[in-house]
């Protein structure tokens, strides 16, 4: 099996020019394109498009070369989709973000938030990486105290006299505000237990180890976690963040928010009812607009999202290798055949294990050799285990194309580019290279004088 890992330079971002650039590439490399079996981009509309995107424009050439979104992006904008569903949540990630910007922008902030927090530093809200979020929100659930500590030294400090001194303190002085209040505490917890919640989910499925019943197993259960705490989830939102509120000394409530009042337009007909009477109560208020509104949206969007994943569980044993079989077809030819694999799952059940892993029903069928008594179940699987789940591993905070094409290598050829990129990639393999034997080896094929 042959694996290429290079750079390709594009000038158009178009679904057709990235599809004919993919093919053209395929074919330079003499790979027959029929052979495709799974393609997997991330969830940009000139990839993933079901009309003009590349996984469309490469499905209408061979039926069989099944898309797969990519899970790990697909998660993230799930967070996405919820953290931008109404404007609290919008408004709560920038109140975090501006933590974190007080006290990194000077260096003396910092040092007096070191003495107050030993052990865990706050962290920036990333902007692409939504799951990794819990970094930032990790520091101030756990840590509330200490940071209203260190913001409050700081307002009270008289060192800090001046114009830049006193809107320090003012700084100060808005930030205190702003989480010393009920609402923004009881956020904090919200946000915890569902990042807690998605971001292990989201390394695992980054590993080249899962499978397509690795995925369904996580967003299932994913989507019972969000259920479960949409339903009783908010009584013990409610307990945590009183007990935060009666560290820092503040009520334990939610406040009184000022109400715009909005003009009511004259009836003409008396079937003109007027606008429904907005929520008063500061509780049930933030509960509905607020925690159902995110847990709504996430769940939502999760069923959305992962649709092409639930639809494989639902069929009867031979209706689904019927369906596997019009997947696998084309030009009047097809990878299996629906009855004899039916035939063949039937027998294979009783040799393996209840709910055993498409990896190891394979690695059974090859330690026996039964690939001539299961071919339909063998090419199958090989199928299932090759279709990719995810197309990238966890983003860097960095490029790892930066440090390696900068200004003092800008004549560099794509062969030098994608050699240098995949060291430095894979530099845990590279570190165990011997140097000496790689020398050895260039110096015998580059020698221009012959051995007697």
């Amino acid at each position: 099996m042959c694996t290429n890992i290079g750079f390709i330079e594009v000038f158009d971002k178009t679904g057709a020019e990235l599809s004919e650039r993919i093919i053209k590439e395929l074919m330079d490399l003499k790979i027959n394109i029929n052979d495709m079996r799974g393609q997997s981009y991330d969830n940009g509309s000139n990839m993933r498009g079901k009309q003009n995107g590349v996984q469309k424009r490469i499905l209408n050439i061979n039926p069989r070369a099944f898309y797969v979104p990519c899970n790990s992006h697909s998660l993230n904008l799930v967070i996405n989709d919820a953290a931008k569903c109404n404007v609290d949540a919008i408004s709560f990630f920038g109140i975090v973000q501006k933590l974190y910007v007080f006290f990194s922008a000077s260096t003396d902030r910092w040092k007096v938030l070191l003495q107050f927090l030993p052990k865990l530093t706050l962290k920036r809200v990333c902007d692409t990486r939504w799951e990794s979020r819990i970094d930032a929100i990790r520091p101030i659930r756990h840590q509330f105290g200490e940071i209203y500590d260190a913001l409050l030294h700081i307002k009270e400090d008289l060192n800090l006299t001046g114009s830049h001194g006193l809107q320090t303190k003012s700084d100060a002085c808005d930030l205190l505000k702003n989480i010393c209040d009920f609402k923004f505490i009881s956020s904090v917890i919200v946000w915890y237990d569902i990042l807690s919640a998605v971001n292990p989910i989201s390394k695992q499925l980054q590993s080249i180890h899962y499978d397509i019943q690795m995925v369904l197993k996580s967003v299932s259960s994913i989507v019972k976690f969000l259920k479960e705490y949409r339903q009783n989830g908010f009584p013990k939102v409610k307990i945590a963040a009183k007990e935060i509120a009666l560290l820092i000394e503040i009520p334990g409530q939610f406040p009184e928010e000022y109400q715009i009042r909005k003009r009511q337009k004259k009836t003409h007909f008396s079937y003109e009812n007027r606008d429904e009477t907005p929520l008063h109560n500061p509780e049930k208020k933030f509960e509905v607009e607020f925690f159902h509104a995110i847990m709504d949206t996430a769940i939502n969007s999760l069923r959305e999202r992962f649709n092409l994943l639930k639809n494989w569980e639902h069929e009867t044993l031979l209706n689904h290798c019927k369906d596997l079989a019009i997947l696998l077809s084309a030009k009047e030819t097809s990878d299996i055949n629906a009855v004899e694999q039916f035939e063949e799952l039937k027998i294979f059940c009783q040799l393996t294990e209840p709910n055993s892993s498409p990896n190891k029903n394979l690695e059974l069928i090859y330690n026996k050799k039964l690939q001539e008594i299961y071919p339909n179940i063998t090419i199958s699987l090989r199928i299932v285990l090759t279709i990719p789940v995810t197309v990238a591993s966890a983003k860097r905070s960095f490029s790892k194309l930066k440090p390696i094409k900068n200004h003092l290598r800008s004549t560099m050829s794509n062969e030098r580019l994608t050699g240098l990129a995949l060291l430095s990639i894979e530099s845990d393999l590279a570190q165990e290279l011997d140097l000496e034997d790689i020398v050895q080896d260039f110096a015998s094929k580059k020698a221009r004088k012959v051995n007697f």
